[in-house]
């Protein structure tokens, strides 16, 4: 019963470090192109589809495939990193992170179908609720990344209301207000350079 007790109690200990460990995986060039990729889909948006409110399933095309490249980007960084460090320690955090995000990613896809078919606006609803839904999911995983990390998350939780409450005219400039401005600010919190200059500044000013 005691070496039963002691493996368990090995076993949470275990648990609480991943909770506390901070993620490497995230690099700031992926996130920074992400950014990138919602610029790409503010230009074609605004060219093929400049009332995106009378061509909804366009207006999906473009954005799902801007997050689905995003994501794309993303995961083979993290994978490669991951493949690199070759610890069971990296997959296993990896794990935990994906089972973060899994519900944040279910309650994103089931909201967008309920708003494409129930409201009569859909465009000008699905830019806020896709960036609160990405803020739930950035703090889902907070105690797994770098501190500054709460700067992108009150961004994405902020911004979106707020697009949300006034019922933005332009989903196009929401989209690009949101995720390519809250990307931006997730690749500089991640940036090593601008933490090392945060982290001096603060050594200068004590």
């Amino acid at each position: 019963m005691k070496l039963e007790q002691a493996i368990a109690d090995i076993r949470l200990i275990r648990e609480q470090l991943d909770r506390l460990e901070t993620w490497k995986g995230f690099r700031s060039i992926a996130i920074g192109c992400s950014s990138g990729f919602v610029l790409a889909g503010f230009a074609i948006q605004q060219m093929i589809l400049p009332a995106p409110e009378t061509g909804t399933e366009a207006f999906l095309g473009i954005w799902i495939g801007v997050a689905i490249c995003s994501a794309i980007v993303t995961g083979v960084e993290m994978g490669i990193r991951s493949w690199k460090a070759d610890s069971s320690d990296v997959w296993r955090m990896q794990r935990g992170l994906l089972t973060q995000l899994i519900p944040c990613l279910f309650t994103g896809i089931v909201l967008t179908a309920v708003i494409v078919q129930r409201a009569d606006s859909p465009v000008a609803f699905l830019p806020g609720m896709w960036g609160l839904v990405y803020g739930l999911g950035l703090v889902a995983c907070r105690f797994h990344l770098p501190r500054g990390t709460w700067i992108v998350s009150g961004w994405f939780l902020v911004a979106p209301s707020l697009f949300l409450i006034a019922k933005a005219s332009s989903p196009a400039v929401a989209m690009l207000a949101i995720f390519g401005v809250g990307q931006v600010l997730f690749s500089l919190v991640l940036s090593t350079r601008v933490r090392r200059f945060v982290a001096s500044f603060s050594r200068e000013e004590a």
